[in-house]
């Protein structure tokens, strides 16, 4: 039998002073940076004027009536685009792009220039690790090997999930994690809440900016160079159990790893892994070389041919 729905009192309020709690708001307004945000017509908008009147900073902020998917398909430029080029002409410190759940975030640095969501998930990794550390960092299988030494750096341990947020959420709620990402700029603070979050992401990079006297792209240059590519490869639903056999198969005198999809690590670091998406009909392949003789994108081309050879012989196959 349906129950009786109640929503709390005040929860805007209450979100806004448990967010607070979570960020040193008094570094935000000395630093005083300059920002541009995209909320994409997320319901993020409604929250965020609250947060930036705290933080006292300058800020120019697009699409931000909430009307979700509004203007999906009619925007010629993108908010990327769109971002970049505001960051340029007003010569703002940062710029933000809020995914329409509120839950993902894209950044560009004070050049307008796009930080990679691999280069961004270490970053903050790296200021969560000395700011709340010691403790444990989940990440999924497919994030590269070099946060491994970031997370060493910042005393704390990572911990490998499998490819869904759900199971990254999951390890996140462990009473050690302290941190926890993924790729699609979808960062979790667990101390806040075991799930993303967009808003406190936001104010966690303009922390990160408090913290140091230095440009964004100064700041991302100390991390680690990565070399990682993602490519899709198309497959009729009933056909994916079947080829994930066969790719065992053909792969068998390979280092393999299956605990989520098919892992090949490589001579050198480098690593392969084929995972069926949950959603649509499509695998997924992720590649890492740490190799300069080698890279990611050879070695997508490489797995993509033989996925796509024994997806092609199954159909066949079928009829």
């Amino acid at each position: 039998e349906m129950g009786t729905i109640t929503f709390p009192p005040r929860l805007v309020e209450t979100y806004i002073a448990a967010l607070l709690e979570h960020l040193d708001a008094a570094s935000i307004r000395r630093r005083r940076p300059r920002v541009v945000i995209d909320f994409a017509h997320s319901g993020a908008s409604a929250l965020m004027a609250s947060v930036l009147d705290r933080f006292d900073i300058e800020a120019l902020t697009l699409n931000s009536s909430n009307r979700a998917g509004e203007s999906a398909g009619k925007d010629p430029v993108g908010p990327v685009e769109r971002v970049r080029r505001v960051v340029e002409a007003m010569e703002a410190d940062v710029g933000f792009v809020l995914g329409a759940s509120g839950e993902s975030l894209v950044v560009l640095d004070e050049t307008g220039a796009l930080l990679p969501d691999v280069v961004m998930l270490m970053l903050l990794l790296r200021e969560s690790g000395l700011r709340s550390g010691p403790g444990s960092v989940a990440l999924p299988l497919h994030i590269t090997h070099h946060v491994d030494s970031v997370a060493a750096g910042a005393g704390v341990q990572v911990v490998r999930t499998k490819l869904s947020t759900a199971s990254l959420m999951a390890e996140a709620a462990r009473v050690q994690a302290i941190f926890a990402a993924t790729v699609g700029g979808l960062f979790i603070y667990p101390a806040f809440m075991p799930s993303p979050d967009a808003v406190l992401s936001f104010g966690k990079v303009l922390e990160l900016l408090a913290a140091r006297d230095e440009p964004l792209s100064m700041i991302a240059a100390e991390m680690p160079r990565v070399d990682m590519e993602h490519a899709e490869v198309s497959c009729p639903w009933h056909l994916k159990g079947a080829v994930m056999r066969l790719m065992v198969e053909e792969l068998k005198n390979e280092d393999l790893s299956l605990v989520d999809g098919i892992k090949v690590n490589r001579k050198g670091g480098g690593w392969v892994q084929i995972v069926p998406d949950a959603d649509d009909p499509v695998f997924h392949i992720y590649a890492e070389s740490m190799s300069p003789d080698e890279s990611a994108a050879r070695v997508i081309e490489e797995f993509r041919g033989s996925l796509e050879a024994v997806v092609r012989d199954r159909e066949a196959a079928e009829g």
